[in-house]
Formats: C-alpha cells, sequence, structure tokens
C-alpha cells in the first residue's frame, strides 16, 4: 500500500482541529514576541483575552443554543474566541483601559454566539459570526462608552506574516477554497498598495505595509474561506473573493480622494467587507429550505445506499454536492458533511452512497441511526463537477467515488466510459445502478467481483498513463473527470494526463 499523499494526511485532520490549532499558535507566538519586546502589545494581556474570549465564546454559544434548541458545536465557538481574540483590542493588564478592552472582547464573542443562531435562514449561517459580532459591537459599544474600539486587527503584523502565510496555506488547501482566497488577496493588495503609494511614492514601502500590515492575508485565510457562508459554483466563490477585496480597500481608497467613510462613530472596517460579501454569496445560493425524509437505506459491507424523499424537490445539476446538517453532540467532525448526490436530476428520490468504515464519525452514526421516515437538512448544494453535454466522456472512479457519476450515468450515458477501481475483496458501489447504465464499464480489481454482469470487463494489475490509454485509445477527444480521495484523484488525475488526457476535471472528497 503506498504512503498517503501530503494532501491526504491534511485531509485527514479535522478541519476544527486544524483551524483551533493554528489559531492558538499565533496567540502563543504573539504573546511570547510581546513579552520579548519585538511586538509592543502585553503578552500576558493577550494570553489572558484569549482565554476570556474562548470562554465566553464556549458559554454563550451553550446558553444561545439551549434558547434555540439547537446543540452547542464547542469547537466551532472556540474557533470564534480565538478568532475575536486575534481581532479586538489586546488588553494592557497594568494599565486602566486592560477592564475595558476585556469586556469589549467579551461582549464581541456573545454577540458571535447570539449570530449563530440569529443569523440563519433555514438551516443556513448567513454570515460569519465572529464578523458580524464585530460589526454589531462596532456599532453599538461606541455609543454606549466613547472611544472605545473594537476592531484593530492587531494579528496582522510583520512578525506573524510567515505564520499566517504557513497555516493559512493549509487551512485553504483543507477546504479548497484556493483560488477565491487568492482573488480576494490579489484585489485587496493591489489596491490598497496604489492607495498607500499615493501618500508615500513609494511602491515597495506600500506594498509591505497592504500585505504585512493589512488584515487581508488572515481575512482570507480564516474568515473567507468557512464554505458555508460562501457561494455554491466556483466562479460564485471567485465573483464573492474580489468584491471582499474591493471592500477592504475601500477605506484607503476613500482616504485617497477625501471622501469619509465613517458614519458618526462607527467606522467601516475588514468585519463588515465580509459581512456584505457573506451575504451576497447568501443571496447566490439557494434561499429555500429543503430536507430529505429517509425512506430507506441498504447495506453492502461498509457502502451505504440511502435513499431519501425532498421536500420540496432537490433542483440539482449532475455531478453536484449538498450539504447536511444535523444537530447533534457531534465529534471534532463537526454537525454538517458534504455528500454527493447519486440520483439524476427530477428523479423521484434523493440518493446518497456514503462509506461507513470504522472509527465511524458521530455525524455518519446518527445518519445510520436514523429510521425511515426521520429529516435532515440540507443546508447548502453546489459543484462544478459537470461536463459540457453532446461530447463523449470519460469517468474515472477510486471506490465510493463512482456516486457523483451515478447521476451523471442517470441524466445520459451515451459515449460514455466508465473505470472503477475497487480494492480487493470489496463490493462494486451501486452495482445495480451501474448495471442499467449504457456506459462502457472497466472494473479494476485483482478479484473479479462475484455477479458481476458480463458485458462489463474486468481488469487486474495497476493502471497506469499507457494503460488507461489503451483501455480507452481516444481518450484524448474525451473529457475526463476523476473521482475519489484527495489521494486517489491526485494519482489519477497524472495518470490521465500521462495518458493524454488534455483537461482533468476532477471531485476530491476532503473529508468534510
Amino acid at each position: 500500500m503506498s504512503a498517503k499523499t501530503p494532501i491526504a494526511r491534511l485531509d485527514a485532520v479535522p478541519m476544527h482541529v486544524l483551524v483551533g490549532a493554528i489559531l492558538a499558535a499565533h496567540v502563543v507566538l504573539a504573546a511570547l514576541l510581546s513579552l520579548t519586546g519585538v511586538l509592543t502589545f502585553d503578552g500576558i494581556g493577550i494570553l489572558v483575552s484569549a482565554a476570556l474570549a474562548v470562554v465566553v465564546s464556549i458559554v454563550a454559544s451553550l446558553l444561545f443554543g439551549r434558547i434555540g434548541r439547537r446543540p452547542a458545536d464547542v469547537p466551532s465557538a472556540a474557533i470564534t474566541g480565538l478568532l475575536v481574540a486575534l481581532i479586538a483590542a489586546p488588553p494592557s493588564m497594568d494599565a486602566p483601559t486592560g477592564i475595558v478592552d476585556l469586556a469589549v472582547v467579551a461582549a464581541v464573542c456573545a454577540l458571535a454566539a447570539a449570530a449563530k443562531v440569529l443569523v440563519v435562514w433555514r438551516g443556513r449561517l448567513v454570515a460569519n459570526p465572529a464578523a458580524v459580532g464585530l460589526v454589531v459591537a462596532g456599532i453599538v459599544l461606541p455609543l454606549l462608552t466613547s472611544g472605545v474600539g473594537v476592531e484593530l486587527w492587531w494579528v496582522a503584523a510583520l512578525p506573524l506574516l510567515p505564520l499566517t502565510l504557513v497555516g493559512g496555506a493549509l487551512v485553504l488547501l483543507r477546504t479548497r477554497i484556493v483560488a477565491p482566497a487568492l482573488v480576494l488577496v490579489a484585489v485587496g493588495v493591489v489596491l490598497q498598495t496604489l492607495a498607500y503609494a499615493s501618500f508615500t511614492g513609494d511602491v515597495g514601502a506600500a506594498f509591505v505595509q497592504a500585505i504585512g500590515q493589512s488584515p487581508v492575508l488572515f481575512l482570507a485565510a480564516f474568515m473567507f474561506s468557512e464554505p458555508i457562508t460562501l457561494p455554491p459554483l466556483r466562479w460564485q466563490r471567485i465573483a464573492i473573493g474580489a468584491l471582499v477585496g474591493l471592500l477592504l480597500a475601500v477605506p484607503a481608497l476613500a482616504s485617497v480622494a477625501s471622501i469619509p467613510v465613517g458614519v458618526a462613530s462607527f467606522y467601516p472596517g475588514p468585519a463588515l467587507a465580509l459581512v456584505v460579501g457573506n451575504v451576497v454569496a447568501f443571496l447566490l445560493g439557494a434561499r429555500h429550505g429543503t430536507l430529505l425524509r429517509l425512506t430507506g437505506l441498504e447495506r453492502d459491507g461498509d457502502l451505504v445506499d440511502l435513499r431519501f424523499v425532498a421536500e420540496p424537490e432537490l433542483a440539482h445539476r449532475p455531478g453536484q454536492w449538498v450539504e447536511l446538517s444535523l444537530p447533534h453532540r457531534a465529534d471534532l467532525r463537526g454537525q454538517r458533511r458534504v455528500f454527493s448526490v447519486a440520483s439524476p436530476p427530477g428523479s423521484p428520490e434523493v440518493r446518497l452512497g456514503i462509506r461507513a468504515a470504522a472509527p465511524i464519525s458521530s455525524f455518519k452514526q446518527h445518519l445510520l441511526d436514523m429510521a425511515p421516515g426521520d429529516t435532515v437538512a440540507v443546508t447548502r448544494q453546489g459543484g462544478d463537477f459537470t461536463p459540457k453535454p453532446g461530447q463523449p466522456r470519460l469517468f474515472v472512479a477510486a471506490g465510493i467515488g463512482v456516486t457523483p457519476f451515478l447521476s451523471h450515468l442517470g441524466a445520459g450515458d451515451d459515449d460514455t466510459v466508465l473505470v472503477l477501481l475497487v480494492r480487493d475483496g470489496d463490493p462494486v458501489p451501486f452495482a445495480a445502478a451501474l448495471a442499467e447504465a449504457h456506459a462502457r464499464v472497466i472494473v479494476v480489481t485483482p478479484t473479479e467481483p462475484e455477479g458481476m454482469p458480463a458485458r462489463w470487463e474486468h481488469e487486474t494489475g495497476r493502471i497506469d498513463g499507457d494503460r488507461l490509454r489503451a483501455l480507452v485509445p481516444d481518450l484524448a477527444e474525451r473529457q475526463v473527470l476523476v473521482s475519489g480521495s484527495s489521494e486517489q484523484v491526485g494519482r489519477l488525475r497524472r495518470i490521465a494526463k500521462a495518458a493524454g488526457a488534455r483537461r482533468v476535471l476532477v471531485d476530491a472528497f476532503a473529508g468534510y
């Protein structure tokens, strides 16, 4: 068995663990740099602020969760607290303003926890809770106490930049939000550089200020990247990234033109830019609530075929996914998971295929414990794993990665070849559904699966570029789509390119 690739190892880390660890590392590093005089903040104040933020965020989430009759997501609440602590002003413990700064942090965390219950529409979070808390606090707190500041974004400091770059890259790779985030950063940095350079005439210094002392990198990596607040399609996510980058630069650009952008005591900061982008993203996505009512499930080893009726009907394209929300006391993998839809558009039922191998997540266990008639909410749907119509296709799937291809085959299987890689001894996923398709099916596994239809082809051994080209001689003229785990997809994509594929569309399961 080959060793896991770095991306596969990254995908194995739960998102809450990854993001929480990186944010906590920012707190610890900032405290150490402050204690040694590299940063000008109070190192002890940073640690106290972070601890208070996490505690208040968790307690408030538990409280509002009880009010909203939804289990609190404790790891998510802890992350929200760390975000607030890295953005709001850190207190100076020996200064009279220290208590006020801590009170601001606590207030923002409480407002963010409330946003997780109140800024929700039919199960879908409308905007980043930490950003909402910052915006609301920025409007309300100065009215109660003059001179109170909320958004400092002190984490945007040059000594912390290497950690932000490395940690942010890991988060973006894990969430597959690299391109939209890069667009956000590019737009924000370029516009801010132009604005700063107009004052100093030094483009180099302006660039350093825009990239090293602006929150654009931190915001893009750790707040904009939240999948649930992004629109469903890739081009939409890129457009939202450009919008947020532009809004981030508005204060700097307005200062060049001497145009005031503040209203009374409120000055729009990066949090407002993100909230506006989130709201636009929400409007681009599905806004009606969809419930999936379980009608039955079938197990074949570790593979589970779940069948639902959608209320109202699920409008989707072949190859798209749905995100399900199942409130429960979740493990570190969370209360939401993304699954490819196996049924074609217009089907009276919605089919989802999952692998339930041990150790199973709390989400999948609750899903499998559902009885016929029980419901689960669809909070998002989307995806761009859709080939152009009217062209020959080659589908390459590894195991349960065949799931999105079932939707394609159900919608039309003319001139389609499916190469399916199956581990020795495993059943062919959705064998009955595949048997109904007219596509040419090539099953690659050491031992021929029991009951395999006679018209299917069985191949043994490893698949490489030469062998794939021999199996599908006209591969270069076909649209090639690859699906499976991130580790498998990376290898299969390289094989397809080596076989002569001009472009390979991939759908990797990132382990949500």
